[in-house]
């Protein structure tokens, strides 16, 4: 026999588990009988961590695709959403375990995680692109460059007949979250909100060499810290003019690409 105290009253039964779930046939201290009363089982610590993980989960998942707005209606796939989670997921389990530490979601001690990300698996001809540019940033990180020096799509990359193109940068910040006993959530270590900015290059007929710079920049008074990645990418659209200046975008040539995480 043993003692449980249930919503304040004091019995007296004998503990039995069936399943997953715990029992207990109790009679109360003043000896009225009482059949069964089910008891919630005390969640284990690797539930409580497992719980708060999954939590955690959802929140980071919800910044990156604010991250990445401008890109998820043209340039991403069904799969995205999972393939964020499952990336958020492993760093988490990669941060610190220790006394002292917290557990979170430390983008700035795993950029190059960052890197592998894959807005559509299906478009790879972005992939060249990485190659046929030069990108630097400055020490502060809010502002990016990206130079193009005789830059050329090959005749084969065209689909569609299409007859122009333009590329086009994309920056974001996404900042560390970390667990916070106070307020019973994750809460960002950086920037307050995850934030892009995203800039296009002119239109540019499809058989011509494109010389120049994009020079993205964050909004003015953005302060970066060591809790915060830069995710930069570069992407190419196809279209169709038609009159003057009307210009039709073709779905089945665009894409973007993950150059650096800084």
């Amino acid at each position: 026999m043993a003692t449980f105290w249930i919503g304040g009253i004091k019995y007296t039964g004998k503990l039995k588990s069936i399943g997953k779930k715990r029992q207990i046939s109790l009679s109360k201290s003043d000896g009225f009988e009482i059949s069964e009363v089910k008891v919630k089982k005390p969640p284990s610590d690797k539930m409580v961590e497992n719980i708060r993980r999954m939590k955690g989960c959802g929140v980071v998942v919800k910044a990156l695709r604010v991250c990445f707005n401008d890109l998820l209606k043209l340039y991403t796939d069904v799969h995205i959403t999972g393939r964020l989670m499952k990336l958020v997921s492993e760093i988490y389990m990669r941060s610190p375990v220790g006394e002292g530490s917290k557990r979170g979601f430390f983008f700035s001690a795993n950029q190059p995680l960052l890197g592998n990300i894959r807005y559509n698996i299906k478009v790879t001809r972005v992939e060249a692109l990485q190659y046929m540019i030069e990108h630097s940033h400055s020490l502060e990180r809010n502002e990016v460059t990206l130079k193009f020096t005789g830059f050329k799509i090959r005749w084969e990359a065209v689909k569609g007949h299409n007859s122009h193109y333009r590329l086009f940068h994309h920056i974001c910040v996404i900042p560390d979250y970390a667990y916070s006993e106070a307020s019973d959530s994750f809460e960002p270590l950086g920037v307050s909100c995850p934030l892009s900015v995203i800039v296009f290059s002119e239109y540019m007929d499809v058989f011509s060499e494109f010389t120049g710079e994009i020079v993205t920049r964050l909004p003015e008074g953005v302060v970066l810290t060591e809790a915060d990645s830069v995710i930069q990418s570069v992407g190419i659209e196809f279209f169709n003019k038609w009159g003057v200046d009307n210009y039709s975008y073709y779905y089945g040539g665009s894409g973007v690409k993950i150059v650096d995480v800084f």
